[in-house]
């Protein structure tokens, strides 16, 4: 019994329901970008980033292969 009322969960739901009733973001599915706009630079180099990891991933999957 002390060990469930203990749980996280439980501890930190009055927090959770405060930062959901005063959110200035709208709880749906899908946030719009234009919210955050430091998330732009991110939207515009996706293509980038993308090439980035793919690189880094065969980079990595090489030196795996070199392992005794």
């Amino acid at each position: 019994m002390v060990r469930s009322l203990t749980d996280y969960q439980v501890l930190l739901a009055p927090v959770n329901a405060l930062l959901y009733l005063f959110s200035k973001v709208k709880a749906d599915a899908f946030i719009p970008v234009d919210q955050f706009p430091e998330m732009k630079v991110i939207q515009d180099n996706w293509d980038m980033i993308r090439q980035e990891a793919l690189s880094l991933t065969r980079g990595w999957l090489d030196c795996r292969s070199y392992r005794i």
